[in-house]
């Protein structure tokens, strides 16, 4: 074998080498750019402490106090005095003594005689009671008047109504009859008295009673010119004179 042949086997199996132990390369790695510098410091890794978990201490559960029940007193029931039950007195059916005497038919005047429908008179009396009296029928015996009585103590006003004779009877021999009860009293001197802005001439009569076995001394004062006479009438019977009615209006 020439020297020839021999260099190109040589050459051949250098190039066979070099395609087994380098061509996996790719030939000569390029130089690193980074060669010949200085490795960065690493910097250590700083791990923060774990914050500790803090829990917040319970609320403890306030349960209030339970409200005491109170319970009020029973309110006590008042039971309110029953009403008394007040009767205004009978108005006194009276005919002053000075009427004349009737002499054959002649009829006695009482109070009403002269009445018409609608005639009134009011009163004020004792507690703070009124009295009124309405003429409302009229006949030839009588007179009906409607009585209303209001007091203080009364839920609503008394009403009823009363008859008065239109003419009284004589006396026998003289004696007092049931409407000439003044016959039997004592004759007091005249007084003056004011009732609505109008004087009033009044004669005075004094009858003294007994019941009990207490004497009781009534005064009544009466004039013709109002409705049934009477204008203010008194007694003792509690112990000194007091006014039990008196005439405040009047309507003829």
């Amino acid at each position: 074998m020439s020297c020839k042949s021999l260099m190109l086997m040589m050459v051949c199996l250098v190039a066979a080498m070099m395609l087994t132990f380098g061509c996996g390369n790719g030939g000569d790695e390029p130089a690193d750019p980074n060669a010949g510098k200085p490795e960065p410091a690493t910097q250590p890794t700083v791990t923060p402490p774990d914050t500790p978990k803090v829990t917040p201490p319970d609320t403890p559960k306030v349960t209030p106090p339970d409200t005491p029940k109170v319970t009020p007193p029973d309110t006590p029931k008042v039971t309110p005095p029953d009403t008394p039950k007040v009767t205004p007195p009978d108005t006194p059916k009276v005919t002053p003594p000075d009427t004349p005497k009737p002499t054959g038919g002649e009829k006695i005047k009482t109070g009403w005689s002269d009445a018409k429908v609608g005639t009134m008179v009011k009163f004020k009396m004792q507690n703070n009671m009124t009295m009124s009296q309405e003429v409302t029928k009229v006949t030839d015996d009588a007179v009906t008047v409607k009585v209303t009585t209001v007091a203080p103590a009364m839920p609503v006003p008394m009403v009823r109504n009363q008859d008065f004779p239109r003419y009284g009877k004589p006396a026998p021999d003289g004696k007092a009859g049931p409407e000439n009860v003044q016959a039997k009293g004592k004759k007091l001197p005249d007084q003056t008295l004011t009732v609505a802005g109008k004087s009033l001439k009044c004669e005075v009569w004094e009858v003294v009673t007994e019941a009990g076995g207490k004497k009781i001394t009534s005064r009544s004062y009466m004039c013709k010119d109002v409705p049934g006479w009477i204008v203010k009438s008194e007694n003792d019977a509690l112990g000194s004179m007091a006014t039990m009615m008196e005439l405040v209006e009047f309507k003829e």
